[in-house]
């Protein structure tokens, strides 16, 4: 078993695969026989009764089944599966806050801290625990939300709370509960999403200030200034459009989400500023709602777009949607992105389109730096479409033929560079052809530099020099064993890739082994160096910052970090026959710099519920407040100081 695709995943994608040899690849299964206007860039609905008749139409047409059920899976990479930064969320001095992408664009964690107190996102409740620097730990207080798989937000003195109704019971394909929900089967129709602000000005006597429900699966969210922008997932309801009142009045208002606050019902999107592709595709809406974090139960605007989107990517200017597509005509798949800026009000509202060649990985294959968006793209040839069945998981909806695709023999990876015009995103640079044959496993654009990290037998790190956006090129390039999926910038000249080692197993291939964490000096992007690589664990050893850039966790002296493992015995080996029973499960502390290399400080063992074993699923986060280190779970928190980890104190939470 390996940690690169997640067990749930893995059993669930060996399913699909499955299923489609059963119906050997059939096109029409994922609906690929799309008509009508190619013009790439989104149009607004003339009417209430032009949007219900359009989702009467795609829904009971043929194109009406690419977009639905299980459509938005793929978008999505299953077989390199990494983060859904450049700092830590307004952490001050002497503490650590979520390991964000960009400066200034929050995003939301399951523990968050101001330096006095840890806020511990659990069902049903949030747990306030006492753990200033030196202080014994404690519970401070509980406060009940009516939500469960929560993420919060701290903005200033308000703990503003994302989850889902306690009885929903949605959760991702693996299993395991969170509020940031990746658009996979099963996808749950009537899926909600409860904001809740709570007042900590006195952490021992938390208040709820105000609550909002609202219609759609959580994609995403972000909080930029006094803003908190959510992207939901809205799938509506069957009966809506067809109702004999509905189509008598003409009224749209039963295909689009809906609100409730202060015991009000209110629209949570108005048909006005609905929007759909030029090229339809089927019936599924992403909405951006955008809310008050003074009062989450004021609506500040809202926009939708008839179509699933993969892949969101935010900076403090514009939030992006990347929605992937397959073009019957040519047999290649694109990546359309739709951009939304920031208004006055701090709304999001439509600005335009672009489409670029290829698929996205996740949001770090998305930058935007002095007004130009950079996209990491795997592109794959038109021919892979019949022949791979796997290549099958990196389709999306049918599209327009891209002009700017690349004419490929075999895959490779690309950077493409757009720009906006109107309402039209255009490549005004692009590098293509890199690492033929390999796939994209990360990314990183910082500034004006950009990173990739592809795989197939080695891990070669590709430096771009991206600061004349006309002509972005590699200009270095470094090969070394395994793979990193995911890259944190240690200062300006230091880089450090999280991922696996690899070991060559009976077939003459590689397969995933042991963590492996790699620092590279890339202070010459023309001759990035690798310092050293450190192996953590065995054969089924995984870390959790694969999978989330947020279990990353950086000590404001920026460098000793702290990351969740489950670790194997270090001679395990490379059969799946080996028992991968973990040696040790919690969080491991380092020390990184460029004379030192990476050294080891020492460990804090998971906080696991009674009975719990280190393979039931549970998030894991870290947070720095002083000298001290916390390892957080729902089900408590462990402390030490770095300087001396082998003294530990440790708080259980009760299991309300």
């Amino acid at each position: 078993m390996t940690r690169h695709l997640s067990s749930g995943r893995a059993a669930w994608a060996a399913a699909l695969v499955g299923m489609l040899l059963v119906v050997g690849g059939c096109a029409d299964l994922f609906g690929t026989g799309a008509t009508g206007d190619k013009s790439a860039a989104l149009r607004k609905f003339q009417s209430e009764s032009e949007l219900l008749a359009f989702v009467r139409d795609q829904r009971s047409s043929a194109t009406g089944s690419r977009a639905g059920g299980a459509w938005g899976l793929f978008g999505m990479d299953l077989m390199a599966a990494a983060p859904e930064a450049t700092g830590a969320n307004d952490a001050g001095a002497g503490y650590s806050g979520t390991n964000i992408q960009e400066a200034g664009v929050d995003e939301s964690d399951r523990v968050l801290t101001d330096g006095n107190y840890l806020y511990v996102m659990c069902d049903g409740s949030v747990r306030i625990v006492r753990a200033a620097a030196g202080a014994e730990l404690a519970e401070a207080a509980s406060v009940a939300v009516d939500s469960a798989n929560n993420e919060a937000y701290l903005v200033g003195r308000t703990l503003i709370v994302l989850g889902t109704p306690a009885d929903s019971q949605v959760v991702p394909m693996d299993g395991s509960p969170r509020a940031e929900l990746m658009i996979w089967p099963p996808y749950y129709l009537r899926s909600k999403v409860i904001v809740t602000s709570i007042d900590v000005t006195t952490p021992t006597a938390p208040r709820v200030l105000g609550r909002i429900e609202l219609e759609g699966a959580l994609a995403t969210s972000r909080v930029i200034d006094d803003r908190l922008h959510l992207v939901l997932t809205y799938v509506p309801p069957s009966s809506a459009e067809s109702s004999a009142a509905q189509s008598v009045a003409g009224s749209a208002g039963g295909v689009l989400p809906k609100g409730s606050a202060g015991g009000s019902e209110l629209p949570a999107v108005q048909w006005s500023d609905v929007y759909r592709p030029g090229d339809p595709a089927g019936y599924y809406m992403t909405a951006v709602i955008t809310l008050d974090t003074g009062n989450v139960e004021k609506i500040v605007g809202s926009v939708a777009v008839v179509e699933n989107a993969a892949t969101i990517y935010a900076s403090r200017q514009a939030l992006y949607l990347g929605s992937t597509r397959w073009s019957e005509t040519s047999g290649q798949t694109t990546t359309a992105i739709h951009k939304f800026s920031f208004n006055g009000d701090g709304a999001a509202s439509y600005a335009g389109t672009g489409e670029v060649p290829g698929t996205l990985l996740n949001q770090f294959s998305l930058g935007e730096y002095d007004g130009y968006l950079r996209l990491a793209t795997h592109v794959t040839p038109a021919s892979a479409r019949s022949t791979t069945v796997l290549d099958l998981l990196g389709l999306g909806v049918v599209s327009t033929d891209a002009s700017a695709s690349a004419d490929v023999s075999e895959p490779s990876n690309a950077v493409y560079v757009l720009a906006g015009t109107g309402s039209a995103l255009e490549i005004v640079g692009r590098v293509e052809g890199l690492a033929p044959g390999e796939r994209l496993y990360s990314a990183r654009f910082l500034g004006p530099r950009g990173f990739l990290v592809t795989f197939r037998q080695v891990d070669p790190l590709f430096a771009l020099d991206l600061s004349n956006p006309a002509a972005p090129r590699v200009v270095g390039e470094l090969k070394i064993p395994g793979y990193s999926d995911y890259l944190h910038p240690l200062g300006e000249n230091l880089l450090l890739g999280v991922g696996r080692s690899v070991a060559t197993n009976p077939w003459g291939g590689v397969t995933p082994s042991a963590v492996q964490v790699s620092l590279f000096d890339v202070s010459d992007l023309a001759d990035p160096k690798v310092i050293v690589q450190k192996e953590f664990g065995g054969y089924g050893s995984w870390c959790e910052v694969s999978e989330t850039h947020k279990a990353f966790a950086i000590h404001p002296n920026g460098r000793t970090v702290a990351m969740p493992m489950t670790l194997t015995a270090a001679n395990a080996g490379s059969s799946q026959a080996v028992s991968m029973s973990p040696q040790f499960d919690g969080i491991v502390v380092l020390d990184v710099s460029a004379a030192g290399g990476i050294q080891t400080l020492g460990s804090l063992a998971t906080v696991r519920a009674a009975g719990a074993t280190p393979w039931d699923w549970t998030w894991r986060r870290t947070r720095f407040i002083g000298s001290a280190v916390y390892g957080v779970s729902n089900a408590g928190v462990r402390a030490a100081t770095t300087s001396n980890l082998a003294e530990q104190s440790v708080l259980t939470l009760s299991q309300e």
